[in-house]
Order: structure tokens, then C-alpha cells, then sequence
């Protein structure tokens, strides 16, 4: 998971990062779980090990279903209408944030 998560990192987009600053909570379950905090602001973006308190929006969701949201094969919006990304925080803010990475299938096949 750590791979995956500094080639998440790496595929950040700071363009599109404008006016963005907080902190994401990522909660991973499945055969790779765990907790992932994404800090973006001043057009960075660093992912590490580890939770907060508030963070501005938490997303939960299984390994497998990360892998196929990265790899391309499961629609981001979909997957939070069906309830395959359970989010918490502010919707707006979520939909700002996606758009900051490159989500290029051949990226992610780790």
C-alpha cells in the first residue's frame, strides 16, 4: 500500500490545487488496510501513514476498490453513489480534491 500511496503522491497535480489547503483522512480496509493522511496546500501534496481528528473530508474504502478507482475500472462518482466510497466532510470539497491527481491507469499497476 505504501507504493501505492507515494505514486498517489507523485501523481499530484499542483495546477489544480489552487486555494486548496487541509487534511484528508483515507481509511483502507481488506487485505491492505489501514489509515492515510493527505495533506495538500501551497500546491503540494504529501501522503503518509497516520490520522487526525478533523480533517476536512474522510473517505473509507477497500483496497481492492482503491485499486480499481486508481487503475481507471471504477467511476469515482459511482463509487460514492453506490456507497463504495463512504464519505464523511464536505462533499464540495471532495469533488474539488479528485481532480487534483493524474489517474492514469498505467500509473497504478503496481
Amino acid at each position: 500500500m505504501e507504493t501505492l500511496m507515494k505514486e498517489l503522491e507523485n501523481s499530484f497535480l499542483p495546477e489544480k490545487s489552487e486555494g486548496m489547503k487541509g487534511e484528508f483522512q483515507c481509511h483502507i480496509t481488506g487485505i491492505e488496510n489501514g489509515e492515510w493522511l493527505m495533506r495538500v496546500g501551497d500546491a503540494k501534496c504529501r501522503i503518509t501513514p497516520g490520522s487526525v481528528e478533523m480533517p476536512l473530508a474522510s473517505l473509507s474504502l477497500s483496497s481492492e476498490d482503491l485499486d480499481a478507482l486508481l487503475t481507471g475500472k471504477l467511476d469515482p462518482m459511482k463509487a460514492l453513489l453506490t456507497g463504495r466510497i463512504e464519505l464523511k466532510g464536505d462533499v464540495g470539497v471532495v469533488l474539488k480534491f479528485l481532480p487534483m491527481f493524474r489517474l492514469d491507469p498505467a500509473r497504478f499497476k503496481i
